[in-house]
């Protein structure tokens, strides 16, 4: 599962801290299940805000998947036209889905 969590470059990030790296990832999927909520409605600016937060935390809970595909999106949330940022819809939803089952089944430290 190492491609929808990194939990062994997440902890090294973090000062080898799993404790920290655990606080972290409880905290990026609570924001995960806002955003899959989020996403179940039409783009906006707050959903645009949320994503490109959802990116950065990506970096500190090394999420591979999920930040290569808000890496295509993050240059699309200038846009007023949320057309192309509804194509990648699917995909964001799907591989937060991935994270929040990993992180579930506790398979990401394995």
């Amino acid at each position: 599962m190492k491609e929808t969590i990194d939990w062994q470059s997440t902890v090294e990030r973090l000062n080898n801290s799993e404790d920290l790296a655990q606080e972290l990832l409880d905290m990026f999927i609570e924001e995960c299940q806002k955003i899959l909520t989020e996403l179940d409605s039409s783009i906006n600016a707050s959903t645009k805000m949320n994503l490109h937060k959802l990116r950065g935390s990506s970096c500190y809970i090394n999420t591979p998947k999920l930040k290569a595909i808000l890496d295509k999106v993050d240059p699309l949330e200038l846009e007023t036209d949320s057309t192309k940022i509804n194509s990648y819809v699917p995909a964001i939803k799907e591989e937060i889905q991935n994270i929040i089952d990993c992180y579930e089944a506790k398979t990401y430290c394995e």
